[in-house]
């Protein structure tokens, strides 16, 4: 009896690790993407004929004058709204003559019809007569062909890679590590991996964006292969523990999306480049890939109850014959289909429709700069996590069938998303305001969370010991495909409206 006391004492310790998986496991697609302005910085046009390097950035040299030119920025802000604040050019406070002389020459968002020194030497109040503003920065036409496709190929490098690893382990368990071991290995790569991309943010790329391309595909599709052998791992290694387990990976993910977006934030409101941004989102993102994995390490070593798991159902349950599957899938099925309506739901509105909902009051920061990070991507983690612990909490229907059924209630959601203030459209009128789009989508998010959990937890309770690998390592499969179908429809979508 001392000894099962013993055991259990390390509960609550061991519980944490599954959090901090949870949250490792998606460290890179939530870092690498929310990075974005900073990969878009890294493949601005280089200088040439059409873009002549300008005189040094003034932030040493800038002469104590109380000189602001607030009346630009108002310009910049009410008049020219299409103009974003995560380009360079709105990001940083015109503090002197000086300052906005140097952005007027060097931000491909101006076209100068004037010799610098001219400039220099004109009345602020008559500066907005001898310059074109356009934005060209965030403009999808005027984008360089590596800004345009690093987002898709990024994409696709995710989508396909992620899945081909986790149908690697799948298919050929056999041919690697326990799984145990194998999390070791993925955790230590992934580190290594995302220090090395963080050190490669200080490379000028100018002249070999070619080659800085290729290098951020191919470290990319490294990360996210060990991605996915780390997350098959995980599947494997929770079956030797109790089902609350499964619950925390799942919350671990949407901690990793709070802590993003709360980073974004933090980084708006500081107006930094893009450049420091991305050297702190990424800095930031290996920090905790690098806590997570010393965190694993000395659990592993020391804890009592997970050496005392890890232990356990020493046979190999990662092989199931063709019969052992047919006699499994019909107690899962219901469970299954509910993950797929459940996550094709969402992916077919959010992120990508979502992010284009946007508050009518033009102008205003809380509309150009914090309601997509606020709203759309720190709200919605937020209130999903509160939905995948409330399902930890409260007794909800265990049945495969109730869930798929409430799963299929929740797609009302996608027309009444699609019909809030997401801009640009064309084709369909806007019937509910911000207020209403917050109220939809944080049920939305907090339906994905209780509905996503209470479905994870419930399979293993349905199979047998030896089933219980071979059904969990099917949750992310499904989950990686549903969300490379509902992509494709979240593009139809954006353009339909």
């Amino acid at each position: 009896m001392r000894a099962l006391a013993d055991l259990n004492d390390s509960y609550i310790i061991n519980s944490k690790v599954f959090y901090l998986l949870g949250i490792m496991v998606v460290v890179p697609i939530n870092f690498y993407l929310n990075s974005m302005d900073f990969w878009m910085f890294k493949f601005k046009p280089p200088p040439g004929p059409n873009h002549p390097p300008g005189p040094p950035h003034p932030r040493d040299r800038i002469t104590n004058t109380p000189l602001n030119f607030s009346f630009f920025n108002n310009e910049l802000t009410t008049k020219n709204p299409e103009i974003k604040y995560n380009s360079e050019d709105t990001q940083i406070t015109f503090r002197t003559h000086e300052e906005l002389i140097y952005h007027i020459l060097n931000d491909s968002s101006y076209q100068t019809k004037t010799p610098a020194k001219n400039l220099l030497q004109t009345d602020p109040t008559h500066i907005k007569k001898y310059i074109i503003i356009n934005s060209t920065t965030n403009s999808p036409d005027k984008r360089t062909p590596f800004q345009a496709n690093f987002v898709v190929a990024f994409s696709i490098n995710f989508k396909v890679v992620l899945l081909g690893s986790l149908l690697f382990c799948t298919m050929w368990p056999k041919k690697l590590p326990p799984p145990e071991r194998r999390l070791k290995l993925c955790l230590t790569a992934l580190c290594v991996l995302f220090s090395i991309v963080t050190l490669l943010t200080q490379i000028n790329t100018e002249e070999e964006q070619t080659l800085f391309f290729v290098g951020a595909m191919i470290f990319a599709t490294f990360l996210n292969c060990f991605t996915g052998l780390a997350l098959a791992s995980l599947y494997e290694l929770i079956t030797k523990f109790p089902s609350s387990y499964y619950a925390s990976l799942q919350s671990g993910n949407n901690i990793c999306g709070i802590l993003s977006a709360v980073l974004q934030i933090i980084l708006l409101s500081f107006r930094l480049r893009p450049n420091e941004t991305g050297v702190i989102q990424f800095s930031v993102g290996c920090l905790i890939l690098i806590f997570t994995t010393i965190y694993y390490f000395v659990v592993f070593k020391n804890s009592k109850y997970f050496i005392y798991r890890i232990g356990t159902n020493h046979e190999d349950q990662r092989n199931l014959s063709s019969a052992r599957w047919m006699q499994m899938l019909p107690k899962t099925k219901w469970f299954y289909a509910t993950i797929i309506f459940v996550e094709g739901t969402t992916h077919i509105v959010y992120p990508g429709l979502a992010a284009l909902v946007v508050t009518p009051l033009r102008g205003t920061l809380w509309r150009d700069v914090y309601f997509v990070p606020v709203i759309t991507y720190l709200g919605y983690q937020v209130c999903c996590l509160v939905g995948r612990e409330t399902a930890r909490i409260v007794k909800t229907p265990k049945t495969g069938v109730v869930l798929f059924v409430l799963s299929a209630i929740r797609i009302v959601f996608v027309p009444l998303l699609i019909f809030c203030n997401a801009q640009p459209r064309k084709h369909l009128p806007v019937l509910f305001d911000s207020t209403t789009y917050i109220i939809l989508l944080s049920i939305f998010a907090f339906s994905e969370g209780i509905l996503i959990n209470t479905t994870i937890v419930a399979i293993p309770k349905k199979l047998k010991q030896d089933e219980k690998v071979a059904a969990m390592l099917m949750v992310p499969i499904i989950s990686s495909i549903t969300l490379t179908m509902a992509s494709a429809l979240n593009g139809f979508l954006t353009n339909i409206i």
